[in-house]
């Protein structure tokens, strides 16, 4: 998320400007939203609250849709359907992006090198880059994204979708 004016960003300074002037955009009533704000703040200590703000945004306008198409896809019962949660976190910005949208194609495609501005420099995303791309290669060639050094990959089913709301299933990439 990315605010024009500091004016609109004061909004987020409290939990009472989130609560009545951000989530109701969501549908979120004003005395559900104190409760959800607690629980995904418990979920990230010493968080800003501008941050949580943006996770349970993200969580409402993006990943349920995503959870949602996967859940009838796989309800077809045609193919394996696999969920990832990419949840890498940028060194650069100063914790203006943390992980912002479409941030693993670097890594997909593993060509960090090219991302640097985005991505920052480090060891670690080189490995990240080689094993999610490895990840992806293998399942355009099978169908199955797992490979031989990270732990087996399951397919989606109704047991293991959304293990609670605000977690849908375990990062299969190592975070940094």
């Amino acid at each position: 998320f990315f605010f024009s004016s500091r004016r609109r960003h004061t909004r987020f300074r409290n939990v009472t400007g989130v609560q009545t002037c951000a989530l109701p955009i969501f549908g979120i009533p004003e005395d559900e939203a104190a409760v959800l704000i607690d629980l995904y703040a418990a979920r990230r200590p010493g968080a800003a609250l501008i941050d949580i703000y943006v996770a349970i945004s993200s969580d409402f306008s993006s990943r349920s849709a995503a959870i949602t198409a996967a859940e009838k896809k796989s309800a077809l019962k045609r193919a394996p359907v696999f969920l990832y949660y990419f949840d890498w976190k940028t060194p650069v910005g100063g914790r203006r992006f943390i992980t912002p949208h479409t941030i693993e194609v670097p890594f997909v495609f593993n060509n960090v090198e090219v991302a640097e501005p985005l991505l920052g420099r480090g060891p670690d995303r080189a490995a990240l880059a080689d094993r999610m791309s490895r990840s992806w290669a293998a399942f355009a060639r099978t169908g199955n994204p797992t490979i031989a050094d990270l732990p087996a990959w399951p397919a989606l089913d109704r047991k293991s979708t959304r293990l609670n709301s605000s977690h849908v299933s375990e990062s299969r990439m190592p975070s940094s």
